[in-house]
Protein backbone atom coordinates (compact mmCIF):
# COMPACT_ATOMS: atom_id res chain seq x y z
CA UNK A 1 0.00 0.00 0.00
CA UNK A 2 2.58 2.41 1.16
CA UNK A 3 4.27 3.39 -2.39
CA UNK A 4 0.97 3.27 -3.97
CA UNK A 5 -0.65 5.66 -1.28
CA UNK A 6 2.56 7.94 -1.65
CA UNK A 7 1.94 8.66 -5.57
CA UNK A 8 -1.77 8.19 -5.02
CA UNK A 9 -1.59 11.25 -2.73
CA UNK A 10 1.13 13.43 -5.20
CA UNK A 11 -0.84 13.09 -8.16
CA UNK A 12 -4.29 14.20 -6.35
CA UNK A 13 -2.33 17.33 -5.86
CA UNK A 14 -1.17 18.19 -8.85
CA UNK A 15 2.11 16.64 -9.12
CA UNK A 16 2.42 14.80 -11.72
CA UNK A 17 6.19 15.39 -13.08
CA UNK A 18 7.10 11.49 -14.50
CA UNK A 19 10.65 11.28 -12.68
CA UNK A 20 8.79 12.41 -9.45
CA UNK A 21 6.30 9.70 -9.52
CA UNK A 22 8.69 7.39 -10.36
CA UNK A 23 11.08 8.17 -7.66
CA UNK A 24 7.98 7.88 -5.59
CA UNK A 25 6.97 4.60 -6.35
CA UNK A 26 10.51 2.86 -5.78
CA UNK A 27 11.35 5.44 -2.69
CA UNK A 28 11.74 2.81 -0.41
CA UNK A 29 13.66 0.18 -2.63
CA UNK A 30 17.11 1.16 -1.50
CA UNK A 31 15.74 0.80 1.87
CA UNK A 32 13.86 -1.81 2.24
CA UNK A 33 15.29 -3.87 -1.27
CA UNK A 34 16.95 -7.06 -0.33
CA UNK A 35 19.18 -6.99 -3.06
CA UNK A 36 20.10 -3.10 -2.85
CA UNK A 37 20.19 -2.90 1.18
CA UNK A 38 22.75 -0.65 2.34
CA UNK A 39 25.47 -1.92 3.79
CA UNK A 40 26.21 -2.32 7.50
CA UNK A 41 29.16 -3.19 10.03
CA UNK A 42 30.16 -6.61 9.78
CA UNK A 43 29.75 -8.16 13.39
CA UNK A 44 32.77 -10.11 13.60
CA UNK A 45 35.66 -7.34 11.77
CA UNK A 46 33.75 -4.26 12.71
CA UNK A 47 33.98 -3.22 9.43
CA UNK A 48 31.73 -1.66 6.60
CA UNK A 49 30.77 -4.35 4.40
CA UNK A 50 31.22 -1.72 1.69
CA UNK A 51 31.77 1.98 2.32
CA UNK A 52 27.95 3.78 1.81
CA UNK A 53 29.62 5.99 -1.16
CA UNK A 54 30.69 2.45 -3.27
CA UNK A 55 27.21 1.21 -2.31
CA UNK A 56 25.41 4.52 -3.07
CA UNK A 57 26.88 4.69 -6.34
CA UNK A 58 26.22 1.37 -7.08
CA UNK A 59 22.51 1.19 -6.54
CA UNK A 60 22.33 4.40 -8.30
CA UNK A 61 23.93 2.88 -11.03
CA UNK A 62 21.50 -0.33 -11.08
CA UNK A 63 17.99 2.38 -10.56
CA UNK A 64 19.53 4.69 -13.94
CA UNK A 65 19.13 1.77 -15.71
CA UNK A 66 15.43 0.84 -14.62
CA UNK A 67 14.33 4.56 -14.19
CA UNK A 68 16.39 6.63 -15.30
CA UNK A 69 18.64 9.12 -13.78
CA UNK A 70 16.75 11.49 -12.60
CA UNK A 71 13.91 9.73 -10.80
CA UNK A 72 17.01 7.07 -9.69
CA UNK A 73 18.64 10.39 -8.22
CA UNK A 74 15.18 11.93 -6.24
CA UNK A 75 14.92 7.78 -5.12
CA UNK A 76 18.58 7.55 -3.61
CA UNK A 77 18.07 10.90 -2.15
CA UNK A 78 14.69 9.75 -0.22
CA UNK A 79 17.34 7.32 0.80
CA UNK A 80 17.94 7.86 4.77
CA UNK A 81 21.81 6.88 5.28
CA UNK A 82 22.31 3.92 8.14
CA UNK A 83 24.44 5.30 10.43
CA UNK A 84 26.38 1.80 10.67
CA UNK A 85 27.60 1.86 6.86
CA UNK A 86 28.75 5.45 6.16
CA UNK A 87 32.22 6.56 6.95
CA UNK A 88 33.37 10.06 7.83
CA UNK A 89 36.05 11.96 6.43
CA UNK A 90 38.35 11.12 9.47
CA UNK A 91 36.95 7.11 8.64
CA UNK A 92 34.91 7.21 11.70
CA UNK A 93 31.02 5.33 12.16
CA UNK A 94 29.09 8.85 12.27
CA UNK A 95 26.01 9.34 15.03
CA UNK A 96 22.72 8.94 14.24
CA UNK A 97 22.25 12.30 14.09
CA UNK A 98 25.42 13.55 11.70
CA UNK A 99 23.71 10.39 9.38
CA UNK A 100 20.21 11.94 9.72
CA UNK A 101 22.14 15.62 9.10
CA UNK A 102 23.43 14.14 5.76
CA UNK A 103 20.15 12.90 4.86
CA UNK A 104 18.41 16.71 5.49
CA UNK A 105 21.15 18.49 3.23
CA UNK A 106 20.52 15.67 0.56
CA UNK A 107 16.48 16.51 1.05
CA UNK A 108 16.56 20.50 1.07
CA UNK A 109 18.24 20.65 -2.49
CA UNK A 110 15.48 19.34 -4.45
CA UNK A 111 11.73 20.67 -4.12
CA UNK A 112 11.01 17.56 -6.09
CA UNK A 113 12.40 15.26 -2.95
CA UNK A 114 10.64 17.22 -0.54
CA UNK A 115 7.39 16.72 -2.32
CA UNK A 116 7.81 13.16 -2.20
CA UNK A 117 9.00 12.93 1.41
CA UNK A 118 5.95 15.09 2.08
CA UNK A 119 3.60 12.33 0.52
CA UNK A 120 5.91 9.51 2.22
CA UNK A 121 5.47 11.23 5.80
CA UNK A 122 1.32 11.94 5.16
CA UNK A 123 0.80 8.37 4.64
CA UNK A 124 3.31 7.28 7.27
CA UNK A 125 1.39 9.30 10.45
CA UNK A 126 -1.62 8.58 9.03
CA UNK A 127 -0.69 4.94 9.55
CA UNK A 128 1.18 5.53 13.18
CA UNK A 129 -1.26 3.69 15.13
CA UNK A 130 0.11 0.41 13.86
CA UNK A 131 3.38 1.51 15.75
CA UNK A 132 4.68 0.86 19.06
CA UNK A 133 3.92 3.92 21.43
CA UNK A 134 7.47 4.95 21.16
CA UNK A 135 7.91 4.87 17.79
CA UNK A 136 4.89 6.97 17.43
CA UNK A 137 5.98 9.88 19.66
CA UNK A 138 9.49 9.56 17.82
CA UNK A 139 8.08 9.80 14.54
CA UNK A 140 5.08 13.03 16.13
CA UNK A 141 8.18 14.85 17.65
CA UNK A 142 10.77 14.10 14.35
CA UNK A 143 7.81 15.35 12.19
CA UNK A 144 6.94 18.44 14.00
CA UNK A 145 10.63 19.62 14.86
CA UNK A 146 12.22 18.48 11.29
CA UNK A 147 10.26 17.53 8.74
CA UNK A 148 7.74 20.59 8.79
CA UNK A 149 10.35 23.22 8.62
CA UNK A 150 11.92 21.12 5.71
CA UNK A 151 8.61 21.23 3.74
CA UNK A 152 8.12 24.46 3.62
CA UNK A 153 11.29 24.76 1.46
CA UNK A 154 8.86 23.26 -1.37
CA UNK A 155 5.88 25.56 -1.25
CA UNK A 156 8.13 28.66 -3.76
CA UNK A 157 7.51 25.67 -6.47
CA UNK A 158 4.35 23.44 -5.07
CA UNK A 159 1.99 26.11 -2.67
CA UNK A 160 -0.77 24.31 -3.23
CA UNK A 161 0.50 20.97 -2.65
CA UNK A 162 2.37 21.98 0.29
CA UNK A 163 -0.16 23.03 2.38
CA UNK A 164 -2.39 20.54 1.90
CA UNK A 165 0.36 18.04 2.91
CA UNK A 166 1.34 19.99 5.84
CA UNK A 167 -2.11 20.34 6.95
CA UNK A 168 -3.22 16.52 6.36
CA UNK A 169 -0.01 15.79 8.42
CA UNK A 170 -0.59 18.24 11.41
CA UNK A 171 -4.60 16.97 10.93
CA UNK A 172 -3.28 13.11 11.48
CA UNK A 173 -1.03 13.65 14.16
CA UNK A 174 -2.40 15.87 16.97
CA UNK A 175 -4.94 13.54 18.09
CA UNK A 176 -2.42 10.83 18.50
CA UNK A 177 0.02 13.30 20.21
CA UNK A 178 -2.95 13.91 22.19
CA UNK A 179 -4.04 10.31 22.52
CA UNK A 180 -0.26 9.89 23.69
CA UNK A 181 -0.39 12.42 26.36
CA UNK A 182 1.70 15.06 24.50
CA UNK A 183 0.84 18.82 23.93
CA UNK A 184 1.50 18.71 20.03
CA UNK A 185 1.31 22.60 20.58
CA UNK A 186 4.87 22.40 22.29
CA UNK A 187 6.47 20.59 20.75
Amino acid sequence: DHPWETVRELMDHGVIDPDIITAAWIHDVPEDGEKLRQPRIDPKTGVATTSYKKWAADTEEILVAIVGSVAAKYAMLMTRPQPDGIETAAGGVPTKEEANGLYYVNLVQYPQVIMIKMADRLHNVRTLWAMPEDNQRETIISTVTNYLPLFELARDEYPEATDYFIAEIEKALRPIAEELGMDYDSI
